[in-house]
């Protein structure tokens, strides 16, 4: 692999560092009892860096995902990116609620200011982006979950009434069409470049909301996943709480090593980040990330 690449084969911590450089191309599974690779997809475009090494949330990921699917029980279900972060408890309920009021995490700290919980989030959202999909991609491979893009309606009824429907395959395709004629407009290429910026997503998503309020008179629209599934592949008990935190403390021990390595690589360009980055990005990891442990009834009791 390192001859098809150019790189010079190393050992150890270097070894990790190049194997997860080399994901940002090509998708590799180990093979078991073996010191060799399979190359599942080769990808148009190469990953962002954050996006390189996933494999260790996948089992996380995958228990509670199929845990809470086999819960419901429905075979097929339609849950939105917010929905599925909050399920999995990459974040705490506040991380999107304060996205609508952000000028309020101000008061954390004086020291804190726009442009730090901008990066934050920006830094956050695009690992979030990057673990739900690797961890569903790798899923659907192994024939765990089959998964698709969809988009739910919301439109009036006669009575005046809100209704919400998923959309069918027209509708999927003019959707699609408003979206890409908005994405050109806006000099983006792809849809995850808009997505890192909150500002533009914002205005992306409104823009599209309002031009299908022209064309079809909808209230609104947001895209979710399908997702079909077998719940006989998830009868597994789990402690599905526990695995949420420990997924939760991986979360946040990536994205505080982030910030620290961000920081670093600044020293050495011609922007230089405030010396309080750090603790301001692991403030907002605090309040917006970390899920805080419901205290043990029984201990009280004991206590």
């Amino acid at each position: 692999m390192c001859k098809l690449t150019g790189l010079i084969p190393s050992t150890g911590y270097s070894k990790i560092m190049q194997i997860n450089e080399i994901n940002r191309y090509v998708d590799l599974i180990k093979e078991e009892n073996k010191n060799s690779y399979v190359v599942l997809e080769i990808y148009d475009h190469p990953l962002p860096p954050e996006a390189a090494n996933n494999s260790k949330y996948l089992q996380f990921v995958q228990d509670i995902l199929l845990f809470d699917l086999a819960e419901e029980n429905q075979r097929t279900v339609y849950k939105s990116k917010n929905e599925l972060v909050q399920l999995l408890g990459l974040v705490n309920n506040q991380y999107i609620s304060y996205k609508k009021k952000k000028n309020d995490l101000v008061s954390i700290d004086s020291r804190m200011n726009e442009w730090e919980i901008n990066e934050f989030y920006k830094r956050c959202d695009a690992k979030i982006y990057s673990i739900i999909e690797s961890s569903l991609k790798s899923l659907k491979k192994r024939l765990l979950l089959d998964y698709s893009d969809a988009y739910k309606i919301f439109y009036r009824n006669e009575s005046g009434e809100q209704r919400c429907r998923i959309a069918n395959n027209l509708e999927h395709s003019l959707i699609l069409k408003v979206k890409h004629d908005i994405m050109e407009e806006m000099g983006f290429s792809s849809e995850y470049q808009i997505y890192l910026d909150y500002d533009k997503r914002v205005y992306y998503y409104n823009r599209i909301n309002e031009n299908l309020k022209e064309l079809r008179n909808w209230e609104g629209v947001f895209q979710c996943y399908k997702i079909i599934y077998d719940p006989y592949n998830a009868i597994k008990a789990i402690n599905s709480d526990m695995e949420k935190m420990r997924l939760n403390d991986l979360m946040i021990e990536a994205i505080d090593k982030q910030a620290i390595s961000k920081y670093n690589k600044s020293l050495e360009s011609s922007f230089v980040y405030p010396k309080d980055y750090i603790e301001m990005q692991a403030l907002l990891s605090e309040k917006l990330i970390k899920i805080k442990k419901e205290p043990d009834v029984n201990e009280n009791l004991n206590a």
